[in-house]
């Protein structure tokens, strides 16, 4: 069996294709459920919080579903826990990236950063910060979600990179 998943989602490229293979393929969510509750690994990004709505199953395992972003804009990313392994050795950062606001449906307490619009710029009626990276244990497994995605320059800010890094770390139980 596999030890890890990851399921991204892609603005730039049509999702139409995707959508319907994987509707099949994960039919509907169920097999990334069962893939994770068994011990797998799942890290999920920044666009794939528009798969939950239509799959019970997959905003299960994820943990949100999305409420929408602004166009690309400046904003930091704060780290709420310093603590956890994922954010260990990682300061606030900024990004000029897509600010997507989630519903999350888990414990606050996984919660490992937020989204900050420091200018003050809301979006619609949701204020400036959200959630924007969480993980957790699910059954045997291990699942982690990371906000920002939406252009080469945030994935490449050295402080995401270092993130991104402990993610992988923590979802593979590398080094425990």
């Amino acid at each position: 069996m596999a030890t890890a998943f990851a399921l991204v989602g892609d603005r730039y490229h049509t999702s139409d294709y995707i959508r319907t293979a994987l509707g099949r393929t994960l039919v509907q969510g169920r097999a990334v459920r069962s893939f994770v509750e068994a011990g797998g690994a799942a890290l999920f990004y920044h666009n794939s919080t528009y798969i939950a709505p239509g799959s019970r199953d997959f905003r299960h395992v994820l943990g949100a579903t999305t409420q929408g972003h602004p166009p690309v804009r400046p904003y930091r990313v704060h780290i709420t826990r310093p603590d956890h392994p994922i954010t260990r050795g990682v300061a606030d950062f900024v990004v000029e990236d897509e600010q997507h606001f989630m519903r999350y449906d888990k414990d606050p307490a996984h919660v490992l950063a937020v989204s900050v619009n420091d200018d003050g710029h809301t979006w619609q009626d949701l204020g400036t910060t959200c959630e924007a990276a969480w993980a957790y244990e699910y059954g045997a497994g291990r699942v982690c979600y990371l906000s920002p995605g939406h252009t080469i320059a945030a994935l490449w800010n050295p402080a995401y990179e270092k993130l991104q890094q402990n993610a992988v770390r923590w979802l593979l139980r590398d080094g425990e």
